[in-house]
């Protein structure tokens, strides 16, 4: 389950986009969230399609959970 994670939703009703298109050479965006979020020990979910908006999601383990993980691989 998601027992000792910590969500982050984020949505709007916007114009949308296809989130599987290349982005711009300038945009980092989304592929920042997602590294940030993985670095972190998360996952990060995008849903969106064009004239429907967008859903963001997040989900990171405690700081606890996560202080045991990286104990774990030390």
């Amino acid at each position: 389950g998601d027992a000792g994670n910590l969500p982050g939703l984020f949505a709007d009703d916007g114009a949308g986009f296809d989130p599987a298109s290349t982005p711009s050479a300038s945009s980092h965006g989304l592929f920042g969230m997602r590294s940030r979020v993985e670095a972190l020990g998360g996952r990060l979910v995008i849903d969106s399609a064009a004239g429907r908006g967008t859903r963001v999601e997040a989900t990171l383990p405690s700081p606890a959970a996560h202080a045991e993980e990286t104990a774990s691989t030390d």
